[in-house]
C-alpha cells in the first residue's frame, strides 16, 4: 500500500520507529506482537487499546516554557532533546576546573614512609570523593 493513499479500515501500513502516522491512524502495533500469515497481518483481541505506541507532535515540551533552563547538566537525554529541536550550537558555559591542595609539613603522600609525627593526606582523597564532578586522572 502507498502511504499517499487513505487507509482502510481493516488496514494496516508498516511504518518504522520515529515515523510520521499516516493520516487516519491513531495506534502503534509493535511488529513483534503481529502475525503475518499468507499475505495478512493478525493480531491476538486484547493485547493493545486504541492510540497505545505513539506520540503525539509536541506532547514532550509545554507551549510557552524552555526546553531546557540555564545551568541544567547537558547529558545524553538534553543532547538528544536539543537535537530533535534542529538547534545545532548552544551557548554553554564549560565545567569548573577544580584542583584540591593539601598543606602541612605534617603530611605524607599516600606510599611514602610515614615520620614521626606525620599523617597521611586522607582529606584530599575524601574531599574528591565528595566531588561529583571530579575526574581521576
Amino acid at each position: 500500500m502507498l502511504l499517499d493513499q487513505p487507509v482502510q479500515p481493516g488496514q494496516c501500513v508498516r511504518i518504522m520507529t520515529g515515523a510520521v502516522m499516516p493520516a487516519g491512524l491513531d495506534t502503534v502495533v509493535p511488529q513483534e506482537l503481529c502475525r503475518v500469515a499468507e499475505g495478512r497481518v493478525s493480531l491476538a483481541a486484547g493485547v493493545l487499546r486504541a492510540g497505545e505506541n505513539r506520540r503525539k507532535q509536541g506532547e514532550d515540551l509545554a507551549r510557552g516554557k524552555p526546553a531546557l533552563t540555564a545551568g541544567r547538566l547537558l547529558g545524553p537525554a538534553e543532547l538528544g532533546l536539543v537535537a530533535s529541536l534542529g538547534i545545532a550550537e548552544l551557548r554553554v558555559l564549560r565545567r569548573l576546573r577544580v584542583a584540591l591542595f593539601s598543606t602541612g609539613n605534617e603530611l605524607r603522600t599516600l606510599g611514602q614512609p610515614l615520620d614521626e609525627g606525620c599523617i597521611y593526606d586522607s582529606n584530599r582523597y575524601s574531599l574528591m570523593g565528595a566531588w561529583p564532578g571530579w575526574a581521576w586522572r
